[in-house]
């Protein structure tokens, strides 16, 4: 296998394309990595909220991706928290769903949207579920890994005491492919 991955990597930096079949349908894991910075007002709180992603993706035409996923992040690292008289915005854990399309540019290259829902736990008022909208670039590093980066908003609107509370985050993720050997 690693005789056959040697001379494709060579054909195609003698080619300038792509060597592999990379969106082909599969079910993907991923671990991600994302800083958030949720305020309102003069309280925020920032942090790493890491996550465990699985999805499903594929390309249904040459150009158009299309991505399911689920996902969950067991606690928050808290980096920066600034309290206010009305409490803080600590987050304990998240969780949830989205949908990814985008737009295939090489075969290895995707730029996404996500769409999605996002369930919140607020240590002092509990949970809240709202939407999540995101813009994100995803290359495959091989047929069976890729990366991403992207960029998230949420409006989780009222929590607790507080009023207009957003959410940003700057998201690195690694997925492995299950089913995309190259062979």
């Amino acid at each position: 296998m690693l005789r056959r991955f040697a001379k494709l990597l060579a054909a195609s930096l003698i080619l300038g394309v792509p060597f592999t079949s990379a969106h082909a349908g599969s079910f993907y894991l991923g671990a991600t990595l994302p800083y958030q910075n949720i305020s309102s007002g003069g309280a925020n709180t920032e942090g790493f909220n890491p996550r465990l992603t699985f999805g499903y993706g594929a390309l249904l035409t040459s150009w158009f991706y299309l991505s399911g996923e689920v996902f969950g992040g067991p606690f928050f690292l808290s980096t920066y928290n600034n309290d206010d008289p009305k409490g803080d915005l600590r987050v304990t854990y998240s969780y949830g769903a989205s949908l990814l399309p985008g737009v295939n540019f090489d075969g290895a290259l995707v730029l996404y949207l996500r769409l999605g829902g996002i369930g919140t736990r607020f240590s002092q008022s509990g949970n809240k579920i709202t939407y999540q909208g995101g813009i994100g670039l995803e290359d495959r590093l091989s047929p069976e890994w890729s990366i991403r980066g992207e960029v998230d908003r949420t409006s989780y609107g009222s929590v607790g005491n507080f009023n207009s509370v957003t959410g940003t985050e700057y998201a690195i993720a690694f997925n492995y492919h299950f089913g995309q050997t190259g062979d």
